[in-house]
């Protein structure tokens, strides 16, 4: 049988932008890091190769970015969608890491 991939949820967490709060986090951790960048440790070792990155916007005219920094950092950047360029804006967001790894299920 081929081997299909197996996703498992690793860490996730909801953060308040203005301040870095975290209402809710699992296996991570949340700094801010200056206005709308935010430092998120994971509390599990994962490869680029090996993960999916997702962070949703919950602030109106501030889009989200999210970069794999190392294997057990990963950065959110918020950049406002409105006005000239895109300056850094404080963003509430929900954060997941993901793990893929293959298996035979």
């Amino acid at each position: 049988m081929p081997s299909r991939p197996v996703e498992v949820l690793v860490a996730v967490c909801r953060v308040t932008g203005a301040t870095g709060a975290t209402p809710y986090a699992r296996n991570c951790t949340v700094t801010r890091t200056g206005a709308g960048e935010y430092s998120i440790t994971i509390g599990q070792s994962l490869d680029a190769n090996e993960c999916i990155l997702n962070v949703q916007s919950e602030t109106e005219d501030v889009v989200a970015f999210v970069g794999h920094t190392s294997d057990t950092v990963k950065t959110v950047s918020g950049r406002a969608t409105t006005g000239v360029g895109a300056t850094a804006a404080d963003i509430d967001f929900t954060f997941t890491a993901v793990q893929v790894a293959y298996g035979n299920k």
